[in-house]
């Protein structure tokens, strides 16, 4: 962002210069690499929409060079993340026959919690 008004008290009124990334890129101990986007929702479905193309471009790309990808979603409403693979959020029109999937829907990509604790990365860390 660049900052174009100093309102003062740290805020500013200010512009976005780049296309948003990815809101995680890193790599595991053992050289796994890791890039995803995570997303939370009130409601009790997630647009496709809420990850922009250029994200998702960017996913698609780390993707191919062995990355794992994923969209991780916070359902409000249920208390409970979903982890959906890259591949299936960008054909989600083939995969859920619209441009947005209902939590019903996702029982597969349910993610373990215990408590505050989000198990998301236990599936990839049990791999290496």
């Amino acid at each position: 962002m660049k900052p174009i008004k100093n309102l003062g008290n740290g805020r500013f009124v200010a512009h976005f210069i780049k296309h948003a990334q990815p809101d995680y890129k890193g790599t595991l101990k053992g050289g796994r690499s890791v890039v995803f986007e995570a997303k939370m929702t009130g409601d009790i479905k997630i647009l496709q929409s809420r990850v922009t193309d250029w994200q998702l471009e960017a996913l698609q790309k780390h993707e191919a060079l062995g990355a794992v990808t994923f969209i991780l979603v916070y359902f409000m409403n249920y208390n409970c993340c979903v982890k959906i693979p890259t591949n299936v959020w960008a054909d989600m029109k083939q995969f859920f026959g619209r441009k947005y999937v209902l939590f019903k829907e996702l029982d597969n990509f349910k993610v373990p919690t215990s408590g505050m604790r989000v198990d998301f990365l236990e599936d990839i860390i049990d791999s290496l």
